[in-house]
């Protein structure tokens, strides 16, 4: 008996702490009490044991799917076999075994067993949901920062938290009315260490992975009045997993126009890997892989513009890790506008990027560097320039160099702008004059002109189509058909009329009915016969228009 009370003993206390992979932990929520076993991979049978040391609840070792049973059908026992959590929740107001005292459970073997101490007062009612948690990645790669996160629904006894790291105390965190503090050296939580929330329930605890490959055990108990100490704990898998990581195969600064390639490298020999890289809108993903080493590359053209922009490749495994590069491009001053207003002065505005700063432009006129003066007055300011770039529109900080030129005659001139910074120049050319070809500027006095030469243009083309149309409609009026009226005497009311385009008469003259050198033969008499004729108001014919 006393041999069964030493071995008893010395189990206990070996297995009140987290042991191997395993690691127990317990919560009240209503009126339920929850056994919580923790592995980090699972893969064998679960066992629970009340405090008389007799099995409980037990899962199988998992399949696909598990078996779970519990001894008492008041009972349940569940398994998640992906976070490797079994919950084993007893009833309290249904179960008479005792709940206060040790309660265990092991994972495939007794040697994998841990223990925990539960308290449960008999007087806290039903409303009670006492927990503590703790919360982190599952995997992180070599000298990676975990970041843990403690916390409980209800305050502790002092507003802290002990943290323990593979079975060793590492800390307590505690917040008071100075501030939040770490145990060690009592200083201080410094940002990047350690911090308190302003609930006095949440703690943070960053730690750096220190070994190569492996698990990491964390704990994170809190003590409360009634209750004693509760806790909760994580296993954090270390892999064995470098990268990734980008080379470039020209040192920066990369200069505008040359080919430059990238390459994402990622090195792991338990893990498979895919690199996925975006560079200047290309994509590219992993094209090869060779003694556990993997890559991807892209090159691309670099233009000015590029200045800036980040290229990224993104490892996709157990983990998810982002790298990064910024590309720092040279180029000399890049022309993105140039203009010419035209007035009593003429103004020259240039616009222009240069992704370091300029030297002061240089106007020349006829081979002379012109100086600042009131007749050609030169300024140089800062811009907002909006130009699209992959797709997007990209503002980029810019310059505007402007000259202008106080002169009477402004008809002919050219005008030349150096620009410069210290990765080389660019210069462009301002022409003006009446017999401009293709000059890039603008002519508006010509322009004046060639609008009044096509005003007056119209003007003799609608002059011209009424005139030409006036002499159609009178040409058209006299080749209408005439009434012709043949009358005899006595037969005024008897008219014929006759609808013709031309006389069919042949018309004769006055020579034709009386032959030459015969006056002689015409009597006088007669000559006033005919004419009282005619004064009778009888005629051969009339003819009306």
């Amino acid at each position: 008996m006393d041999g069964y009370l030493l071995y008893t003993f010395i189990l206990i206390k070996y297995i009140s702490q987290i042991h191997g992979n395993v690691c127990i932990s317990w919560s009240l929520y209503k009126d339920q009490l929850r056994i919580v076993c923790k592995t980090d991979d699972l893969h064998l049978p679960i066992v629970f044991f009340n405090p008389s040391g007799e099995s409980v609840a037990y899962c199988s070792a998992p399949n696909t799917t598990t078996q779970c049973h519990a001894s008492l059908h008041t009972n349940n026992i569940t398994q998640d076999i992906i976070s490797g959590e079994t919950v084993y929740v007893v009833n309290r107001a249904l179960n008479n075994l005792p709940l206060n005292d040790t309660w265990g459970c092991y994972h495939g073997f007794k040697l994998d067993k841990v223990s925990v101490e539960v308290t449960v007062p008999e007087s806290i009612g039903l409303k009670v949901q006492l927990k503590v948690t703790v919360s982190g990645p599952k995997y992180v790669q070599t000298q990676q920062k975990i970041l843990l996160f403690c916390t409980s629904n209800t305050d502790s006894k002092d507003s802290s938290a002990y943290f323990h790291i593979n079975n060793q105390f590492r800390t307590k965190i505690y917040k008071n009315a100075s501030g939040c503090f770490s145990s060690i050296d009592s200083s201080m939580c410094q940002s990047g260490v350690c911090q308190c929330l302003s609930d006095g329930r949440s703690f943070i605890l960053q730690y750096d992975a220190e070994i190569a490959r492996g698990v990491l055990q964390f704990k994170c108990s809190m003590d409360f009045k009634i209750f004693g100490t509760i806790s909760d704990c994580l296993f954090v898998t270390v892999v064995d997993i470098s990268g990734p990581f980008i080379t470039s195969n020209k040192d920066f600064p990369l200069h505008a126009g040359s080919v430059a390639e990238w390459t994402c490298k990622a090195i792991s020999r338990d893990h498979i890997i895919e690199l996925y890289m975006n560079c200047l809108e290309t994509f590219v993903q992993t094209d090869r892989s060779n003694n556990n080493t993997y890559v991807a590359k892209l090159s691309k053209r670099v233009k000015s513009s590029d200045n800036g922009t980040l290229c990224t490749c993104k490892l996709s495994s157990v983990i998810t890790s982002v790298t990064s590069i910024k590309l720092h491009i040279i180029s000399p001053p890049v022309l993105v506008d140039k203009s010419v207003t035209m007035g009593t002065t003429v103004t020259l505005s240039v616009k222009f990027l240069s992704m370091q700063k300029p030297n002061k432009p240089k106007w020349y006129h006829k081979n002379r560097l012109l100086p600042n003066s009131t007749q050609f007055y030169q300024t140089t300011s800062k811009d907002i320039i909006v130009i699209r770039m992959y797709g997007e529109i990209v503002h980029y900080t810019g310059y505007i160099a402007s000259l202008t030129v106080v002169e009477k005659d402004t008809k002919r001139f050219k005008f030349l702008l150096l620009l410069r910074n210290d990765y080389g120049t660019a210069e462009t050319t301002f022409e003006l004059n009446n017999r401009d070809n293709g000059s890039n500027v603008f002519n508006i006095r010509l322009f004046s002109l060639v609008l009044l030469a096509v005003f007056l243009f119209l003007i003799s083309v609608i002059l011209s189509t009424v005139l030409v149309y006036r002499q159609r409609r009178d040409s058209k009026r006299k080749s209408e058909s005439r009434a012709i009226y043949f009358a005899a005497a006595g037969q005024i009311n008897n008219v014929n009329i006759y609808d013709v385009t031309t006389s069919p008469y042949e018309e004769i003259n006055d020579g034709d009915l009386v032959p030459e050198h015969s006056n002689d033969l015409i009597n006088p008499s007669a000559m006033n016969n005919t004419d009282n004729y005619e004064e009778e108001g009888v005629r051969q014919y009339l003819e009306l228009e």
